[in-house]
């Protein structure tokens, strides 16, 4: 066992190192409590603790609390609600405003899971719709004023699909997973440029993050079980730039480019995270 877990380590060497060459993201812990209610109805409570960085301070802390059903056999459908405590990015060092605010944020997801296999491989599909509620109060700008979220409340459309292998009476099993993020509500359109900059299309949704997971399940007994990852995240938000926009005359052939300010697409940006988790189950 132990060398199977330092040959599975050596693997994401590679991940980790050229993830390094961005901010790292953090250490992500989690706590599960799962409860079968019927062979296809189950419940559970997650508790999480994000930090900032590769430190002990609090980047986030949130609560899960979800219900799953098994519609017909290998799939699922289900909601969830959870409460999140997030550092906030709009923050300043003056001394007549607060510099340690956290926000607090109520997001709702609805999702779907199928799964199949392959002799000793699985295969996940899970489809989530996900809103965030975000509150404004005592979120201020340099100024003292109240800046409201850009996006609230912001709707996801997250897809994930996993692969784990396995086998009869084996406690451990690796896995590995990738998952989009697609915003959906854009509320002012970006604008999507051709090669040449001569033209562009305005779009109010795009993919804003990819993640892509290593991880190694490990099962005790049949109640506890443990769990560790490493996660390679790629995003991009919306800022204020200054392009080259292209310009056009009343019969709609191009003419040129001149300069102009509005929210576009920063560029892509690498986090790496380590996380590990608990799961109580009965």
């Amino acid at each position: 066992m132990r060398n199977k877990v330092i040959l599975f380590l050596g693997c994401c060497l590679p991940l980790f190192i050229s993830a390094q060459e961005s901010e790292p993201g953090g250490m992500w812990t989690a706590i599960n409590i799962e409860k079968n209610i019927t062979k296809q109805w189950s419940t559970g409570l997650e508790l999480e603790y994000r930090s900032k960085g590769f430190t002990l301070e609090r980047d986030r802390f949130a609560a899960q609390l979800g219900t799953d059903y098994e519609l017909i056999k290998n799939l699922k459908i289900g909601a969830s609600y959870s409460w999140l405590n997030v550092d906030d990015d709009y923050k300043f060092s003056d001394d007549s405003i607060r510099t340690d605010y956290f926000q607090n944020r109520h997001r709702f997801n609805l999702q779907a899971t199928w799964k199949f296999k392959v002799g000793n491989f699985s295969f996940q599909f899970r489809e989530r719709a996900q809103g965030t509620f975000k509150d404004d109060s005592d979120r201020l700008k340099s100024n003292g004023k109240v800046n409201a979220n850009r996006i609230n409340p912001e709707y996801v459309w997250r897809n994930r699909f996993k692969v784990s292998y396995g086998r009869k009476k084996m406690p451990w099993s690796p896995y590995a997973s990738v998952e989009t993020y697609y915003l959906l509500n854009e509320p002012e359109p970006i604008r999507f440029y051709n090669s040449a900059a001569t033209g562009y299309t305005e779009k109010g949704s795009y993919f804003t993050k990819l993640r892509y997971t290593l991880g190694l399940e490990y099962k005790i007994n049949k109640q506890h079980s443990v769990e560790l990852y490493g996660m390679y995240s790629h995003e991009r938000g919306v800022e204020k730039i200054e392009v080259m926009r292209p310009t056009f005359d009343s019969q709609g052939m191009f003419t040129g480019l001149e300069n102009d300010k509005y929210y576009g697409l920063a560029n892509w940006t690498n986090d790496y995270v380590i996380g590990v988790g608990y799961t109580f189950s009965f």
